[in-house]
């Protein structure tokens, strides 16, 4: 949805100005507006990055032979030996779990929580 209004919010007089200079859609597609919209659209993988990572659902449902970090947690937890629900455990799993999103998000924090209004436009 952010997408959406990012574009739909997104001046008319770029695209105008870039065909009265005889450029084609793709022209303008690609030096105009994809450099104008990198801002979301990095931080939207990286909220795709983080839920992704999370998900275990998908693993368990259609690679069960092949687990990920998040099921391993999730198997443990919920059908482990007594061991694994002692609460230390689960807390060390689960920030053994959040260690490559705490990483993602230290890199790309300015994007994140930055500023993702557009400029350029005189009028």
């Amino acid at each position: 949805m952010q997408i959406f209004a990012f574009f739909q919010n997104l001046s008319d007089s770029y695209i105008e100005a870039a065909e009265i200079d005889g450029a084609s859609q793709f022209r303008i597609l690609t030096t105009i507006i994809v450099p104008l919209a990198k801002g979301i659209i990095s931080a939207t993988m990286v909220v795709l990055f983080v839920n992704t990572w999370n998900d275990y659902t998908t693993a368990l449902t259609y690679l069960p032979t092949h687990p990920t970090l998040a099921y391993g947690i999730f198997y443990n937890i919920e059908y482990g030996n007594s061991l694994a629900n002692w609460p230390p455990i689960k807390l060390a799993s689960l920030f053994l779990l959040a260690i490559p999103t705490t990483i993602v998000f230290i890199f790309f924090r300015d994007k994140l929580m930055g500023n993702l209004s557009l400029g350029g436009i005189k009028e």
